[in-house]
């Protein structure tokens, strides 16, 4: 489940997609201040999926009301991939391993240096063909990024 910090800028952005949906109240609840103090510091550790990375810039559009509320449409980006990242089958997954350890990096400097488990990670081919060169790149070069998160940037 995802919730808001009361004042944040994104529970604003959330707060009034949800009423030009036409939804009563915000889809996510939000954390009163109280909360945000109780919780603070209480993860035992955070898990990571991580197939892919995508540039994103601010998109201050206001888009219509829509029946399929989206995290895209939510978040206020536009998001977009170099055409020259590695593909597998699957377009929208490019191989990408500087990706997976900037987003570990950040979670250690913006989460209190936390554990952080991968849960789930993989390169999409047809499953016939286990021996590929694709995957084995992919392999290397995301086993290479995590290193260096670990021994350069001090991830845990």
């Amino acid at each position: 489940m995802f919730v808001l910090f009361q004042k944040s800028p994104k529970s604003y952005i959330l707060s009034h997609r949800s009423k030009i949906e036409g939804y009563s109240r915000t889809r996510l609840p939000l954390f009163t201040s109280e909360e945000i103090r109780y919780i603070r510091g209480t993860s035992d550790f955070i898990a990571v999926n991580h197939y892919t990375t995508f540039y994103t810039v601010n998109d201050k559009t206001i888009r219509p009301p829509t029946k399929s509320p989206s995290s895209l449409t939510d978040s206020r980006t536009i998001v977009w991939q170099d055409d020259n990242w590695p593909i597998g089958v699957l377009s929208e997954f490019r191989t990408v391993p500087w990706g997976f350890r900037k987003v570990l990096k950040w979670l250690r400097d913006n989460y209190d240096d936390p554990d952080i488990y991968i849960t789930e990670n993989g390169f999409a081919e047809n499953i016939q063909n286990l021996h590929d060169k694709k995957r084995i790149d992919y392999i290397i070069s995301y086993l290479s990024s995590l290193l260096d998160a670990i021994y350069e940037d001090g991830v845990k």
